[in-house]
């Protein structure tokens, strides 16, 4: 389910400028297109933390992939940018759903493990956004409606198996564990320093997934080179499908602050190289970094930090809520920004990028606790209210 549920997104990359020359749109909108997908992630997320009952994390994948379903059949028959764009926003809003739901499924099944598990999670979304390229790349041969259409068909046959799976005893078992939903005091944790905190981290990643997904199809373009733009993404995926377990042990060894400050300043070096791009290869190359191995390390040493001190503040479920979160706030003001800024001066949007790399390092380098430190402390027994 983690892996399907970010197919859709990586399948408009190597679309993008093809819809830009059908629609005729102007290179500042096509954030818009990327961006809608994440902005979609934006309403579920609110919905979870507002309801007011706790709901069974297989009640919220099964729904989540009934949004994909009708998302993808949307935009597979879209022939206005209206259209494509609700389309865009239903997978986003069942792309988060599915998110929610299916992650804090992995994590609970291994108490004790949930670094590692965490970081697998991450894996398999980057098992996704691989075949989203490949799918958008199948596109342009084949036609997007085609292969909207083949996805449609996956998440409606992955409701049917869910169902089928849903009746076994141990299924029903699971499915009394109400685990996504209210309990998350949104207002108390908001209000806490260490909380927000723990969340800075997630902006970098989430930005650079914005922008790179929106730039670099467009820069490749321009050069000539739109038909490395699948092989590109296809190949940042299938790193980080690995780089995520990994990016798991990583973090539980080194430490969340020493995982996040040394990550920030590689962000920050590849990011102020980008402004000033000495070719197609330069960009190919830093493009795969960054999304294959940076940013799972700073995805699940960010996340886990969201995790334990929510866990610490009394609610433990929060980075299953709180992560696709914030992806959704600034993954969507990533790619909307980008092209933006991009049309003010190329190198604007990353440079952006790299500034916010540093402010974040040296906020985590001063704020955050080091491992040993933290390991002292937890180390402590408290004796409850």
């Amino acid at each position: 389910m983690l892996a399907l549920q970010t197919t859709p997104y990586g399948a408009i990359t190597p679309l993008l400028p093809g819809i830009v020359r059908d629609l005729g749109l102007a290179d500042s909108r096509v954030g818009l297109i990327t961006g809608a997908f994440t902005a979609g992630l934006l309403p579920a997320c609110l919905a979870l933390m507002l309801i007011r009952r706790p709901i069974s994390d297989i009640l919220v994948v099964f729904v989540g992939l009934g949004f994909l379903a009708v998302g993808c059949l949307t935009f597979a028959q879209a022939s206005s940018l209206p259209i494509l764009l609700a389309g865009r926003l239903a997978m986003g809003f069942g792309s988060g759903l599915c998110f929610a739901g299916a992650s804090r499924w992995l994590v609970k099944s291994a108490p004790g493990q949930e670094g590692l598990f965490f970081g697998l999670s991450w894996g398999m979304l980057s098992v996704g956004t691989a075949v989203g390229p490949a799918a958008g790349a199948a596109a342009i041969a084949l036609g997007s409606p085609f292969v909207h259409n083949v996805l449609t068909a996956t998440f409606a046959a992955c409701l049917a198996v869910l169902a089928l799976i849903a009746m076994s005893p141990q299924m029903r078992q699971m499915a009394r564990t109400r685990t996504v939903g209210p309990h998350i005091a949104v207002a108390t944790l908001l209000r806490k320093r260490t909380f927000l905190i723990a969340l800075t981290p997630l902006i970098v990643p989430a930005l650079a997934i914005g922008l790179l997904f929106t730039l670099v199809p467009l820069l490749l373009a321009a050069d000539g080179q739109e038909q490395w733009i699948a092989a590109i993404f296809i190949a940042a995926a299938v790193i980080g499908a690995g780089a995520g377990p990994v990016a798991g042990v990583v973090v539980r060894g080194v430490g969340e602050r020493t995982t996040i400050v040394v990550t920030m300043a590689a962000t920050t070096v590849l990011f102020a190289s980008l402004a000033w791009p000495i070719g197609p290869l330069h960009l190919a190359i830093a493009t795969i970094v960054i999304l294959g191995i940076i940013n799972q390390l700073l995805a699940v040493a960010a996340g886990e930090t969201t995790r334990r001190t929510g866990t610490e503040l009394g609610a433990p479920d929060t980075s299953s809520i709180f992560v696709p979160l914030m992806f959704a706030l600034f993954e969507t003001a990533g790619a909307v920004f980008s092209t933006r800024a991009a049309a003010v001066h190329a190198a604007l949007p990353f440079i952006a990028v790299a500034a916010v790399a540093v402010a974040t390092g040296a906020l985590t380098a001063r704020a955050m606790p080091r491992k040993r430190e933290r390991d002292d402390r937890d180390s402590v027994v408290v004796q409850p209210f």
